[in-house]
């Protein structure tokens, strides 16, 4: 599967092995000791108790474009 994001004119696709689903959700901050990466901008509690973490778009997108530009 692809998923397709965007941020404000962009658009990128993100390759992922399954779709599990759709949710509203509320972002709670990570403490920066837990989470190394600033691909992650935070996470929230599913209603299964289950913990999942948040893309920052902003972040993937730079990172991207950086990537694009190297090569």
């Amino acid at each position: 599967f692809v998923l397709i994001i965007g941020l404000g004119e962009r658009r990128i696709g993100l390759m992922v092995e399954k779709v599990i689903g759709e949710w509203e959700i509320v972002v709670k901050a990570v403490d920066k000791g837990w989470i190394t990466s600033d691909l992650v901008a935070g996470a929230s509690i599913l209603g299964d108790g289950r913990v999942v973490l948040i893309i920052d778009v902003g972040a993937l997108f730079q990172r991207t474009s950086l990537a694009v530009a190297a090569n």
